[in-house]
């Protein structure tokens, strides 16, 4: 199962509190937050509990200003937290490369860059690539 943004919130919230998610391998890409905390609160089928680490990979563009979303204070209004950012160690998933995305003067973030995981020959793409293909040997990891 894959999500893309706000897509790795569902992704993340279809596999806890006492669902079972119908697939064995999860990818995140540009999560504002999981939905959970951990990759032990996911369910996947055929997942031993204690080995959700080695079937949730997620991924974030240097240049992505979409992560940043999770450390927002509850506090500020349009804020809406979605628990932890797979990408951080805390979570406990493994973590690919993406390219650093568009970059904007001044800021470095930018919104473009938003999507960029998905260009042909990016570095995030062939590692999705890899890991739908069950060759989780042949990603490139942070």
């Amino acid at each position: 199962m894959l999500g893309h943004s706000y897509g790795t919130t569902v992704v993340g919230l279809s596999a806890a509190e006492g669902r079972t998610l119908d697939a064995d391998t999860v990818v995140m890409v540009a999560s504002p937050g999981a939905g959970v905390d951990s990759a032990r609160d996911l369910s996947l089928t055929g997942v031993p509990d204690g080995q959700q680490y080695q079937h949730v990979f997620s991924t974030r563009a240097e240049n992505d200003p979409t992560p940043l979303y999770e450390n927002l204070p509850g506090w500020i209004p349009g804020a809406d937290r979605h628990n932890e950012d797979p990408t951080e160690t805390e979570f406990g998933g493994q973590v690919f490369t993406s390219d650093p995305g568009t970059s904007w003067p001044v800021v470095e973030y930018s919104f473009p860059s938003h999507s960029e995981y998905w260009e042909p020959g990016s570095t995030s793409l062939v590692n999705m690539g890899h890991i739908i293909a069950g060759n989780p040997g042949k990603v490139t990891y942070e």
